[in-house]
């Protein structure tokens, strides 16, 4: 009696497994792409959220100077950044109003903008404090002359995930009210 054998040849096996293989590619690749535009687009939320809030702390150093009885650029108009395209200010809303506090906002040459800091409570800053930890946001203010009554006022944070870079930038036109 003579019995054949059935089963599978090496080469059924290997088209089975490249059939499977490029099966899985294919949603493995959707999810990657997925998750990479879900982690851009949490970065890009955070980054609107933080240029908007450099742009608001502008806008309060202004509003803080009418309710005091300042000139509307006071602590503005004297900062390197202003009116200065190779200078970038650092803003730091937590440490309160550039009036009274001078550690608020600083200077600084593009290429050496620290990154911002997040506490544990998630609140964003520049402040080297152990509890804070590193994050990969930059925040730059740029201020320029438009008229005697009239500011641009450039915000940009940028940042880079997966080896690609990205910013956000928020202007806008700050005026005399009086």
């Amino acid at each position: 009696m003579h019995r054949t054998k059935k089963g599978f040849t090496l080469i059924e096996t290997m088209v089975a497994v490249a059939v499977l293989a490029i099966a899985l590619v294919g949603p493995y690749t959707a999810v990657r792409t997925a998750l990479n535009a879900s982690y851009v687009a949490r970065d890009q939320l955070i980054a609107s959220s933080l240029a908007q809030e450099g742009m608001e702390y502008i806008r309060s150093i202004r509003d803080n100077n009418y309710l005091n009885s300042r000139t509307w650029l006071t602590g503005l108009s004297t900062l390197s950044c202003y009116d200065n395209p190779a200078s970038y200010c650092i803003v730091d809303p937590t440490r309160g109003d550039v009036n009274t506090t001078s550690s608020a906002i600083s200077a600084s040459a593009l290429s050496s903008v620290p990154v911002l800091k997040v506490t544990s409570t998630g609140l964003y800053n520049h402040q080297n404090l152990v509890t804070n930890t590193d994050t990969r946001f930059k925040r730059t203010v740029q201020i320029s002359t438009v008229s005697a009554t009239e500011i641009l006022v450039t915000v940009v944070v940028s940042w880079t995930s997966a080896q690609q870079s990205y910013s956000v930038t928020v202007t806008n036109n700050l005026r005399d009210w009086i």
